[in-house]
């Protein structure tokens, strides 16, 4: 791992005390670019094999509001696809909640309005972010795929499904 990116402060100090030499990134993603992790670590995009995250769920999630992409932190998953782009890594691994298999787009995100992505929003459908993400990913070059899985068999102490897409630009 060359690097990560994490906004809450205790989360980075457990990382720091496990990790000494690992790059930090404490800070909202939304400040991130590019250029600007490729500068800090020294390395070219080719460098890069993969990009794994798990963007704010809480958006998503049938334990909130479920207020997705019109909420700030839906929009957060934005921004980790446009890294993902502007990065371009042979892989990326995305994982969230169950819920994102039925959130809608009630209204056009600011950051997909006039954009080549405006396509793929179909206001008030269910899996419509869903739909717009793999677009996405698609249009960025990678094969896509995604299920959803329930951690439990994975060794997680409780029942927890998640969603999991999986982007390669090889087959």
């Amino acid at each position: 791992c060359l690097a990560v990116n994490e906004i809450e402060s205790c989360y980075c100090d457990t990382i720091r005390r496990n990790h000494k030499d690992l790059k930090i990134y404490q800070d909202d993603i939304r400040n991130l670019t590019g250029d600007k992790i490729l500068t800090d670590l020294n390395i070219k995009k080719e460098d890069i094999f993969l990009i794994a995250g798990g963007p704010p769920c809480q958006a998503f999630s049938s334990a909130g509001r479920r207020k997705g992409l019109e909420d700030s932190r839906g929009n957060v998953f934005l921004s980790f696809l446009n890294l993902i782009n502007e990065l371009s890594p042979e892989m990326c691994i995305i994982e969230n909640v169950r819920g994102l298999l039925s959130a809608k787009i009630e209204i056009m995100p600011e950051l997909i309005k006039g954009s080549q992505f405006e396509r793929y929003v179909h206001l008030g459908k269910e899996g419509g972010v869903l739909y717009l993400i793999i677009n996405m990913l698609e249009d960025f070059g990678y094969n896509v795929n995604f299920d959803l899985y329930d951690t439990s068999y994975f060794g997680v102490p409780q029942k927890r499904e998640r969603i999991v897409i999986i982007g390669s630009k090889n087959k």
